[in-house]
């Protein structure tokens, strides 16, 4: 919006991404995964750079910490073959895509950390996600994901930060869940994003007549 009126002298609406209520948590759910609850760390993301998996990777690498880290997102290209090839460890979980929503669900919700790398493109749909389904979220420290977790994640700009955070008091912090999911609840709802577009729309057909 600031671009848009500095360089065009333009008006924008912003509407954010909008995401669902999730059903009720069902731990069933790891067992296809060979997973208990709260004893796993999860990344779920496109293999590539800008989504720092590989900070989040050396940083958990870096600490002393039991639980593995449960990586899924697409092997099939080459940054991802490259991360698995070089992080191969029995403490790394390279699952591969997956896309049933109830299951990546469960493993948001019942993880012990969710890990969100993503740098760039504004709101991302799988912050909001993790939101929804109570994560607590370690987050990579930017503009973006700032104005949409504020002080309710914890934030992460090295490996070192990734290691301070798994080693040090921080822990699952239900706080910072239950003010996001509040926050979705009264900001990111599906419904609620449907109602600001149709608004829009009435808005721009007035405007015409």
């Amino acid at each position: 919006q600031n671009y848009l009126k500095k360089n065009l002298n333009a008006e924008s609406t912003y509407i954010a991404y909008g995401v669902r209520e999730m059903k009720s948590p069902n731990a069933l759910s790891l067992k296809n995964f060979n997973l208990d609850e709260d004893s796993y760390y999860l990344l779920i993301a496109r293999m590539e750079p800008e989504n720092n998996i590989e900070t989040i990777i050396q940083g958990y690498l870096k600490s002393h910490s039991k639980k593995p880290l449960l990586i899924i997102g697409g092997l099939e290209k080459a940054y991802g073959k490259h991360l698995m090839k070089k992080y191969k460890t029995n403490r790394i979980i390279f699952h591969g895509s997956h896309y049933d929503q109830n299951e990546l669900h469960d493993l948001r919700f019942f993880s012990s950390m969710y890990f969100h790398g993503h740098s760039v493109g504004g709101t991302n749909p799988s912050l909001l996600e993790a939101m929804a389904s109570e994560a607590t979220i370690c987050a990579h420290d930017n503009i973006f994901n700032r104005s949409i977790l504020e002080n309710n994640a914890f934030y992460f700009s090295s490996s070192d930060d990734i290691k301070e955070i798994l080693e040090g008091t921080h822990s699952k912090d239900l706080t910072f869940s239950k003010r996001n999911l509040q926050k979705v609840k009264n900001e990111f709802h599906s419904e609620h994003i449907n109602r600001q577009y149709e608004e829009l729309f009435e808005k721009c057909i007035l405007e015409q007549e």
